[in-house]
């Protein structure tokens, strides 16, 4: 039972990221930016996020990593 729900877990995590990805410019990546989207104080916006990682860490990886290349660069 509980690798049926960690595979389902991984299932549906995969699914998010590639339904996420294609809109990689449009959600906020820290808690910071979804306090300035959203009307709510900053521990609410970092519960926010905090959700988002937990049911999108792909995403949140995919982020990291394009930060880390392109930290310092100038546009």
């Amino acid at each position: 039972m509980k690798l049926l729900l960690i595979i389902g877990y991984i299932a549906v995590i995969i699914a998010m990221f590639f339904a996420t990805i294609k809109d990689f410019g449009c959600y906020a990546h820290t808690p910071k930016q979804v306090y300035e989207i959203n009307n709510c104080n900053m521990f609410g916006s970092f519960l926010l996020w905090l959700l988002g990682l937990v049911t999108n860490p792909l995403y949140y990886i995919a982020v990291f990593v394009w930060w880390v290349l392109h930290v310092g660069r100038k546009d």
